[in-house]
C-alpha cells in the first residue's frame, strides 16, 4: 500500500470516527478516558495523523454500537434487534402515527445534543458510575428508578473491560 493511500486510509476512518462521536455527542477527552489514551491521541487519530490500533477500534466500535467494517468504509450492517423491532412497529402505524413517532424521534435527537456536556462545563471529580466505578458519569448515566440508582448499560463498559 502506497504512503498516499494509507494517509488517504487514515483520514476515512478518522473521519467515520469522529462522526459517530459527535453524533452521540461525546467528548474527545471522554473517547480518551475511555481509551486510555490522552486527548491528542483521539484527536489524531480522528485527523488522520495517528494509526488506530485493532484493540482500540474494537472498543471504539463497542462505544459507538457501529460495526467495525463501518469505520473501515463498509455499509452499516444490517440492524440491531430493537432497530429492526421499532421499524416493524413502525411499519403497522398509519400515516398520521408515523409523522407523530417520527416528531418523537427528532425530538430525543434534540434532547440528547442539547443534554450533551458543553466544552466549558466540569463533570464533578467525585461522582462515579456506581457499576464501573468511572470519573466519567456523563458518558454512562446512571439511572435513577423507584428512588435507587441503577448502574447503567452503556456499551462502555463491555469496551472498559475488553
Amino acid at each position: 500500500m502506497s504512503d498516499q493511500s494509507d494517509a488517504a486510509d487514515r483520514r476515512m476512518i478518522g473521519d467515520r470516527l469522529r462522526q459517530a462521536r459527535e453524533y452521540l455527542g461525546f467528548t474527545q477527552q471522554q473517547i480518551a478516558d475511555a481509551l486510555g489514551l490522552h486527548r491528542p491521541s483521539v484527536s489524531m487519530i480522528e485527523a488522520g495523523e495517528r494509526r488506530v490500533a485493532a484493540d482500540e477500534l474494537q472498543k471504539l466500535a463497542l462505544i459507538y454500537s457501529r460495526p467495525v467494517a463501518w469505520f473501515l468504509g463498509g455499509e452499516e450492517g444490517p440492524p440491531c434487534a430493537a432497530t429492526r423491532d421499532l421499524l416493524a412497529t413502525a411499519q403497522g402505524l398509519c400515516e398520521e402515527d408515523r409523522a407523530e413517532l417520527m416528531r418523537f424521534a427528532e425530538y430525543l435527537q434534540y434532547r440528547k445534543r442539547a443534554a450533551a456536556p458543553r466544552p466549558t462545563e466540569r463533570v464533578p471529580v467525585d461522582a462515579r458510575c456506581p457499576r464501573c466505578d468511572s470519573p466519567s458519569p456523563d458518558l454512562h448515566p446512571a439511572v435513577q428508578h423507584e428512588g435507587e440508582v441503577q448502574p447503567c448499560s452503556h456499551p462502555f463498559h463491555t469496551a472498559k473491560r475488553g
